[in-house]
């Protein structure tokens, strides 16, 4: 089975859930029970498509939760400092599970499986107090129902292996470039009189022009430092998409490998979703009008996924 088909699966039970719990007016015992029956309904389903199929469902609605879960303890931390560390450990600690596949669960991503949590790039958003924060995954794009077969656990050891030891192969060839050039430039005096003959030529006035330049650069940069200081995420919110992802390629262990793509994520808990789902829908008829009438407006309306 595709993950587009447990996509399906968890997306009805969501969607089935959020109904019982924001309309209906009954017992807390019948809407246990109704979850139960959802739940029961669509395992079954699976199971008889694939046996498999239990496992990956199950792994990825506690995949879900745990993402929903961290929001929540967050919440409890005060400290914005403490909340953003607070947040990197707990992301660590999820991927150092990850084991089996893993997807995010929205049906306009192609099929793929999550490889990596890069946690030092997350970043908790301090427009509310529920604590929402922003995470990145590196993930594998493969073809429609491949994801289900990749040991995602034999992938991440024998990658993090030959990075490491690439790693180690490009640190012994930069010091040994290094104590080259130290040898060579000791061993031919006459280079450095030939950069003291350039230093010469320089004019005074070139130099100081060079430091106000430098000095305007510097005062520009440390008022926006200024700016950000009391916000621990906004410089890795402020960075470029592109650049982003450029930077992430190249230190990730997986970012050389074919399909290589990093998503951005936007995790809440304990908020009324339905004014988000309101806007994304508002931007999307926006977006449209805008293309009938040829006007150029950029537009990237955002997903969103209700899990209760």
């Amino acid at each position: 089975m595709s993950s587009n088909d447990l996509k399906f699966s968890l997306l009805c039970t969501w969607h089935l859930e959020a109904y019982l719990v924001g309309y209906t007016r009954v017992g807390e015992t019948c809407i246990n029970l109704l979850k139960k029956l959802i739940n029961s309904i669509l395992t079954l389903w699976c199971l008889n498509k694939d046996t498999n199929n239990i496992s990956l469902f199950v792994t990825e609605r506690s995949f879900v939760t745990e993402l929903v879960l961290i929001s929540r303890r967050l919440q409890t931390v005060v400290s914005k400092s403490v909340r953003l560390h607070r947040l990197h450990a707990e992301l660590l600690t999820l991927d150092r599970s990850l084991s089996q596949p893993i997807f995010i669960p929205l049906v306009s991503l192609p099929d793929h499986v999550v490889v990596r949590i890069p946690y030092k790039e997350s970043s908790v958003l301090n427009s509310k107090d529920k604590a929402p924060y922003l995470m990145h995954v590196e993930v594998i794009e493969c073809s429609d129902g491949q994801s289900n077969f990749i040991d995602v656990n034999a992938f991440r050891q024998v990658e993090f292996k030959k990075f490491i030891k690439t790693h180690k192969a490009n640190s012994k060839s930069i010091s040994s470039d290094i104590n080259s050039s130290e040898i060579s430039s000791a061993n031919n005096p006459s280079d450095s009189n030939e950069q003291s003959s350039i230093w010469s030529r320089i004019s005074v006035s070139d130099i100081r022009n060079k430091i106000e330049s430098n000095s305007q650069q510097t005062l520009i940069r440390s008022s926006s430092a200024c700016v950000n200081s009391e916000d621990p995420s906004a410089n890795s919110i402020s960075e470029p998409w592109k650049d982003k992802v450029e930077r992430i390629k190249n230190s990730s262990p997986f970012g050389s490998f074919p399909g290589w793509n990093l998503y951005s994520i936007i995790v809440k808990y304990g908020d009324d979703l339905r004014q988000d789902y309101l806007a994304y829908q508002f931007l999307k008829v926006c977006k449209n009008i805008w293309e009938m009438e040829n006007i150029q407006v950029w537009v990237r309306p955002y997903c969103v996924v209700i899990t209760e």
